[in-house]
């Protein structure tokens, strides 16, 4: 932020008679800013990435690829899974929704949801 915008700012919450106009835009970015955090909608990942057992061609469209084993590889095989490359899980991933959620090689831990490598 540069000083012209940071001076602008402290004047204009330091103003003693603020318009409606600017009250009523503070006070419906903050209800959108409240409506989107109690949906759970992250900034950084609002419609940018994959979540688990969508298609995909690599890894950095899979939600969770930087801080989870979350890659692009070919899911748990087995039943209900949908074939072909998907965002899935490798040991130590999260797998709320079973199998489908692991990748092949991979099976979810039911003890503790996470998936971990079969032999």
């Amino acid at each position: 932020m540069d000083a012209e915008r940071f001076d602008a700012l402290t004047r204009s919450l330091t103003d003693p008679a603020p318009s409606r106009r600017r009250v009523l835009t503070g006070m419906t970015g903050s209800a959108f800013g409240l409506l989107a955090a109690a949906l759970g909608v992250a900034p950084t990942q609002a419609g940018k990435c994959r979540k688990r057992q969508r298609s995909c061609t690599r890894e950095k469209q899979c939600c969770g690829h930087k801080r989870k084993p979350v890659v692009c590889e070919p899911l748990s095989t087995g039943g209900t899974c949908e074939s072909g490359l998907r965002c899935c899980g490798r040991s130590g991933a999260s797998c709320p929704n079973g199998n489908c959620d692991c990748c092949e090689g991979f099976a979810c831990n039911v003890a503790n949801f996470t998936c971990a490598e079969f032999p």
